[in-house]
């Protein structure tokens, strides 16, 4: 059965798909202290069995909270957790700076499907 869901909260929306082969989940706005319970309760939706994609393309700023949710869900799901950022924006920039580019896997739209 495939869901859709959607979760707006303060300075962003989180959408659960699972209509695909892999479970994906994409933000857009913010990524904050004021909506992280919401960010985590989206990503626990995710199984190692079918794997996790966060789609941070359209996020516009995420904070240590956020990070911290994204953390969590790697080490829930090792392999089967990935994020996708846009190649220029400021979340890539925070990822790179706190060195969790490399440790989440994450990669460019382009690079994910190369």
């Amino acid at each position: 059965m495939a869901v859709r869901s959607l979760r707006h909260s303060l300075g962003g929306a989180f959408v659960h798909d699972d209509t695909a082969e892999i479970n994906v989940v994409h933000v857009v706005g913010d990524v904050d202290i004021a909506n992280s319970k919401q960010f985590e309760e989206m990503l626990m939706k995710g199984d190692a069995g079918r794997g996790l994609v966060v789609n941070l393309t359209e996020c516009s700023y995420i904070d240590s909270t956020g990070l911290s949710v994204l953390v969590r869900a790697k080490r829930r799901l090792g392999d089967a957790f990935s994020v996708i950022a846009h190649p220029e924006g400021m979340v890539r920039r925070i990822l790179e700076l706190t060195q969790l580019w490399k440790v989440l896997a994450a990669a460019t739209p382009a690079e994910s499907v190369a």
